[in-house]
């Protein structure tokens, strides 16, 4: 049997999947500790220890969320090359096409989204930085080989899902980022610390679902 396991680990995906994975779980931990200091700051906890714990989980995570989304930029860019049909299950794309738009929400159903936004030529703009380029859909692999609808439903909620979390994950770090830096202090809103608490199992969700997307 002529196994090559380091051709298998060692390819064209390795470099975005490496970065992608070690940034997710330095935010996982970031926003799980903080969570934990969070919930304990809602009920009156003051102690230092509180404040040190959401002061230093958060800038972790803080950092790598919006770092994560320009490497989920370099990973979509990188499997439109490599794996365009996994794109096409990203999208739910059925007919190959120039310009093709993006879909938020909605259930794929008979070779297209339905009851989902569309933005027109955004898929194309996000894949290949050009609106009017090229994406390969699902019409490009004969109909035996294609993936049912189910699966492709599930990906592509799954993958929602994941840049949906992410994208709110980005945005909590960007506002405590902010703050931190023009006030030296933490966030007086209980606003802010309940969703911190939720952001921890949140994050875990997105974790999973990025794994999902990815097998």
């Amino acid at each position: 049997m002529n196994v090559k396991p380091f051709e298998a680990l060692f390819n064209d995906n390795f470099w975005h999947e490496l970065v992608h994975m070690y940034l997710a779980g330095i935010i996982v931990a970031g926003f799980i500790v903080a969570a934990v200091h969070a919930a304990g700051w809602l009920r009156g906890r003051r102690e230092r220890r509180h404040r040190v714990g959401l002061v230093v989980a958060l800038t972790f995570a803080a950092l790598a969320a919006p770092a994560q989304l320009l490497v989920g930029d370099w990973a979509a860019r990188t499997v439109a090359d490599n794996q365009p049909t996994k794109l096409a299950v990203f999208e739910g794309l059925g007919p190959t096409e120039d310009g093709a738009p993006l879909h938020v929400l909605g259930i794929y159903e008979d070779g297209d989204v339905k009851y989902g936004i569309e933005f027109p030529k955004r898929l194309s703009l996000l894949a290949y930085h050009d609106p009017n380029a090229r994406v390969q859909g699902l019409d490009a692999v004969a109909a035996n080989d294609r993936p049912s609808e189910t699966g492709i439903n599930i990906v592509r909620l799954s993958f929602q899902g994941m840049v949906a979390i992410g994208t709110g994950l980005a945005a909590l770090g960007v506002l405590f980022l902010w703050i931190w830096w023009r006030r030296r202090r933490l966030p007086h809103s209980p606003w802010f610390y309940r969703a911190v608490v939720a952001a921890g199992p949140l994050s875990f969700v997105a974790l999973i679902a990025g794994w999902v997307t990815t097998e």
